[in-house]
C-alpha cells in the first residue's frame, strides 16, 4: 500500500513571511499554474526551516494503489521574476510532464499486457478444451462429497447420452458398479489419506443395470475399464474418473483365454493318453513275454509236480517196507545163523551211519517243502497266463455290490495281526458289469489285500464306494496308509515291481488288475501322496460299453 507523499522545498525567507501571516498572492497563483492545482487549501510551517503547501488534487502515479496528495513547498523568493523563476518552473513542468507521459505509456503496456494474457488464456483454454474432447477415454469431473458431475467430455457422451450438470454419478452406473467404484475409492484414500496423487487398479463394469465383473463374460455390453484420481481443490476434493472402452480387447482376451484352455486341455489328454499307450503297449510286450515265459515253466513244472508225487509215494512205500524189515528182523533176533546175524549187524550199522530216525522225519520236511515251492511256482504262473490274457473266461453280468462283499467276507475271515475296519458306501441303482466274475473278483481281493497292508497295525481304515455313472460303473477303494509318492505311483503298474519288503509282494498284482480293467474296456488310476493315504479309482464300463470295446 502506499502512503500519501510530501515533497518539502526549504527556504529561509518564506519563514518571516508566514510568521508574519502575509503571503504574497503571487506565489499561490504562481504555484497553482504550475503545478495546475484548483487551490491551495493550507500552508504548514515545517519547523525553521521551510513551509509547506498543501494542495487537494490527487495526482495518481503507476505502480500506486492509492491516490497522492501532491504536497508543494516553495521558497518565496524563487518565483521573483527572473530568469532562474522561469528556469525552475520551465524544469518543473517538464518533469510532470514526463512523468505523466511515463504513466500514460506503463497505464497502455499494462493493458495491453492484460489483454495479451487473456488472448493466451483463451487459446490455451480452447486447446485444453479440444484436447479433453478428442481423448477416447471418457472423462468425468465428479465432486467427491456430492457426486455432482461438474465436467464432461465429448466422449463421455457417447457412453451416457443423459448426462448434464444435474446429473450424479450414481444415476449412471448399476447400483453394484457404483458401490464396487466406491468402495475402491474408499479403500485408496484410506491407504493413502488426504494425497492428491492417487491412482487406482481397474474395476471393471458395465453401463445399465447389468452387473458385470472384467473377469466374466458380457453379453453384447460396453465393458469399461475405470480409474480414477482423487485431487484437492481449493479445499474441495475433485474425483477424476475416466472411463476406457475394453469391449473388443476383454472379449479377445476371453477368446484367448478359452482356446489356451482348451489347448492345454488337450495337450494334457494326449499326454496322458499317450502315457497310457506306452503303459499298455509296455505290460503288452511283457505280456506276451510273460505268456510265452509261463509256457515254458509250466511244462517242467508239471514234470516236476508230478514226479514229486510219485516220489512222495514212493518213499511211503519204502517206508512201508523198512517197517517190514524191522519187523522180521526183530522175529529173527534169537537165530544163532552167523550169516543173519551178520547182516543184522551191517543193518545197524548203516542205519547209524545215515542216522535213520532223524532222516524218517527230515524226509517228509523236504517233500513239503519242495511241493510248496512248486505250488508257489505254479501260482506265479497262473498269475502270469491270467495278465496275460491266455485263460480268459466267458463274461457274463456281474454284480459288482455282491462281488465286493464276498471279497469283505474273505478278508474278514482270514488271520492278520493287524486292527482295521472295512467300510462300504454304495449308491443306488448301480447297473451290472459286463465281465468274467472270478478275474473280478480276485482285482477286487488284491486291491483289498494291499489296502490292509498298507494301514497301520492299529486304527486302519478302508473305505469302499460304488457309484453309478453314465455308460460305468465307478469304485474307489481308499486307505490311510503309508501312501505312496509319485516315483512309486508311476511304476506301480509296472510288472514285477514292489514297494513292500523282500517276501510280502510277488510285484504282479496291480499289473494284473491293470491288464485286466485295460482288457474290458475300463480305467484305473491312483491318487495318493505320502503319508496320507491312497486312493485306487476303477471305472468298469458297463454290459454294452464293454461289448463294444472287446468287439474293438
Amino acid at each position: 500500500m502506499a502512503a500519501n507523499r510530501s515533497a518539502l522545498i526549504f527556504s529561509k525567507n518564506l519563514l518571516p513571511h508566514l510568521r508574519k501571516g502575509g503571503l504574497e498572492s503571487c506565489f499561490l497563483r504562481c504555484v497553482t499554474k504550475m503545478f495546475n492545482l484548483p487551490a491551495v487549501s493550507m500552508i504548514q510551517l515545517r519547523g525553521e526551516s521551510g513551509v509547506m503547501l498543501s494542495s487537494t488534487r490527487k495526482i495518481t502515479f503507476p505502480g500506486a494503489v492509492n491516490s497522492w496528495t501532491l504536497i508543494v513547498a516553495y521558497p518565496w523568493d524563487q518565483f521573483l521574476p527572473t530568469w532562474k523563476g522561469y528556469l525552475i518552473t520551465i524544469l518543473m513542468i517538464a518533469i510532470a510532464t514526463g512523468l505523466l507521459v511515463w504513466w500514460w505509456h506503463l497505464q497502455r503496456e499494462r493493458k495491453r499486457l492484460i489483454r495479451a494474457k487473456e488472448h493466451a488464456q483463451k487459446i490455451q483454454d480452447r486447446l485444453i478444451r479440444l484436447f479433453f474432447n478428442l481423448l477416447p477415454q471418457a472423462i468425468l469431473m465428479v465432486d467427491h462429497e456430492s457426486e455432482q458431475i461438474i465436467r464432461w467430455n465429448e466422449r463421455s457422451k457417447q457412453f451416457f447420452p443423459e448426462i448434464s450438470s444435474d446429473t450424479k454419478l450414481s444415476s449412471l452406473l448399476s447400483p453394484e458398479n457404483h458401490a464396487k467404484l466406491k468402495t475402491a475409492v474408499t479403500e485408496f484414500m484410506g491407504r493413502h489419506g488426504d494425497s492428491s496423487d492417487t491412482t487406482t487398479t481397474s474395476v471393471g463394469f458395465m453401463t445399465g443395470n447389468t452387473i458385470l465383473d472384467a473377469e466374466k463374460e458380457n453379453a453384447g455390453g460396453t465393458i469399461f475399464e475405470s480409474s480414477f484420481s482423487i485431487v484437492n481443490m481449493q479445499e474441495k476434493k475433485i474425483m477424476l474418473l475416466m472411463l476406457r472402452d475394453i469391449t473388443q480387447k476383454y472379449h479377445e482376451e476371453l477368446k484367448l483365454k478359452q482356446l489356451n484352455e482348451k489347448i492345454q486341455a488337450l495337450y494334457t489328454r494326449q499326454h496322458h493318453e499317450m502315457a497310457e499307450k506306452i503303459q499298455e503297449k509296455r505290460i503288452e510286450g511283457i505280456g506276451h513275454l510273460a505268456s510265452g515265459l509261463a509256457h515254458e515253466i509250466n511244462n517242467p513244472l508239471g514234470f516236476i509236480r508230478s514226479n514229486l508225487k510219485s516220489l512222495g509215494e514212493y518213499i511211503e512205500g519204502m517206508f512201508r517196507l523198512n517197517e517190514a524189515l524191522e519187523e522180521y528182523l526183530g522175529m529173527t533176533a534169537g537165530n544163532a545163523n552167523k550169516e543173519a546175524a551178520a547182516v543184522r549187524q551191517k543193518i545197524e550199522q548203516i542205519r547209524h551211519e545215515i542216522d535213520w530216525e532223524y532222516l524218517k522225519d527230515d524226509i517228509h520236511s523236504l517233500l513239503a517243502e519242495a511241493q510248496d515251492g512248486v505250488e508257489r511256482i505254479a501260482k506265479h504262473v497262473r498269475v502270469l497266463r491270467e495278465f496275460s490274457g491266455v485263460d480268459e473266461l466267458p463274461s457274463t453280468e456281474v454284480d459288482v455290490k455282491q462281488v465286493i462283499q464276498r471279497v469283505i467276507e474273505t478278508a474278514e475271515q482270514s488271520t492278520s495281526y493287524k486292527d482295521y475296519r472295512i467300510q462300504t458306501r454304495f449308491s443306488e441303482n448301480i447297473p451290472p458289469v459286463y465281465c468274467e466274475p472270478g478275474k473280478l473278483r480276485q482285482c477286487l481281493w488284491e486291491l483289498v489285500q494291499n489296502a490292509i497292508q498298507a494301514c497301520p497295525d492299529e486304527g486302519g481304515n478302508i473305505l469302499i464306494r460304488v457309484e453309478a455313472e453314465e455308460n460305468a460303473v465307478i469304485v474307489q477303494i481308499a486307505d490311510n496308509g503309508i501312501g505312496m509318492n509319485r516315483e512309486e505311483i508311476a511304476r506301480a503298474f509296472d510288472p514285477f515291481y514292489t514297494g513292500k519288503d523282500v517276501g510280502e509282494g510277488s510285484g504282479v498284482g496291480l499289473t494284473m488288475v491293470h491288464s485286466f480293467i485295460t482288457r474290458i474296456g475300463g480305467q484305473i488310476r491312483i491318487e495318493s501322496q505320502k503319508g496320507e493315504g491312497t486312493v485306487i479309482i476303477l471305472t468298469i464300463p458297463t454290459k454294452r460299453e464293454t461289448e463294444q470295446n472287446a468287439g474293438n
